[in-house]
């Protein structure tokens, strides 16, 4: 790769930008040449790169470890939750929303997809409840607060604007990260459901839990019930602030090494993914 390089596909996927990129990295494998076709001064050639396995292993990085454990303990959490309190609805949504957390990763992480690939057919099937869990993540989200500490809807037509977009956008990505999983090479759609409209419902989602934040705590007179809201509410958005900030500082640290010049180009995203988590070998196809 050359400063001023244009990264027009990997592995068979077109690259416009940074989403496009995390798709095709989920899609890397240590020891499997990986395609690139680049655009150089009005000429296109190919480049092919052997992924190599890091010297550090990612996992003894500290955020890291700290991201990994407080996921695992978020995961217990919810599961103590969900058994302990079964014929309640509020337990069991709580306890959804914070499996969920738990398991959801943006972006991607790079060789996710592979991975996935060679796991045995029971746990393949697994992680797609996973991934579809994660895909509606924001009306979980949503859903809670809307039925803490008591339900502030009760009409069925409320529930269905709630949940279909997130559910429309979700359907409009399966076939996307099907073909990642399962496809080689991949052969992956355009998801139906553009980048920019998905990440403007995630953004309604956001100020929607906010909202029904506020009119469900007003809601309540007892102060008692208002002082439990308040602790169960501080510590739901706390786990959440800290375990986005975690990710965020995770991700920062394992991708370390980015120059400012070329970090918002895919070539400069491409070299700073692979700086951290691969050696590269390249040469012209």
């Amino acid at each position: 790769m050359r400063a001023g390089d244009r990264i027009v596909s990997a592995n068979g996927l077109t690259i416009r930008g940074h989403i496009n990129w995390d798709m095709a990295a989920m899609t890397f494998e240590v020891g499997r040449p990986l395609r690139l076709d680049v655009e150089r001064e009005s000429r296109r050639i190919e480049l092919s790169m052997i992924p190599e396995q890091r010297l550090r292993s990612a996992f003894r990085l500290p955020l890291i470890s700290l991201l990994i454990g407080t996921d695992l303990l978020t995961l217990v959490i919810a599961f103590v939750v969900a058994f302990r309190r079964p014929n309640d609805l509020v337990a069991r949504i709580g306890a959804w929303f914070l499996a969920t957390a738990a398991i959801f990763m943006f972006p991607p992480v790079p060789g996710i997809a592979t991975a996935w690939r060679h796991l045995p057919a029971p746990l393949g099937a697994l992680a797609w409840i996973a991934q579809v869990s994660g895909g509606v993540f924001p009306a979980i989200f949503f859903t809670f607060f809307a039925i803490f500490p008591r339900p502030l809807f009760r009409r069925r037509w409320i529930w269905w604007l709630v949940w279909v977009p997130s559910l429309l956008v979700t359907a409009s990505f399966l076939p996307v990260q099907h073909a990642l999983v399962h496809q080689q090479p991949p052969t992956a759609p355009e998801p139906i459901i553009s980048v920019p409209i998905s990440f403007a419902v995630l953004g309604f989602y956001v100020l929607g839990r906010l909202l029904v934040l506020v009119m469900n705590y007003r809601r309540l007179k007892d102060i008692n019930e208002r002082r439990r809201a308040r602790g169960w509410i501080y510590v739901v958005l706390g786990g959440v602030a800290t375990t986005a900030y975690v990710k965020r500082q995770s991700w920062l640290e394992a991708l370390d090494g980015a120059s400012s010049g070329n970090a918002m180009t895919p070539s400069g995203y491409c070299a700073r993914s692979w700086r951290r988590f691969a050696k590269s070998e390249v040469s012209n196809g």
